[in-house]
């Protein structure tokens, strides 16, 4: 499974634009994102 799968990063219509649903797999029972998930996920939208 690659980190884009895992993090649940979807782009959009416009190709510098990604969306990151908070699910329960990368958040804390509060809804806030772990640690390494927003950083993660930049990469992987930068990485396109």
């Amino acid at each position: 499974m690659d980190a884009r799968t895992f993090l649940g990063l979807q782009p959009s219509h416009n190709p510098y634009r990604w969306q990151l649903p908070v699910s329960p797999g990368i958040s804390t029972g509060s809804g806030f994102l772990f640690g390494g998930s927003g950083l993660g996920a930049a990469i992987e939208a930068m990485e396109g």
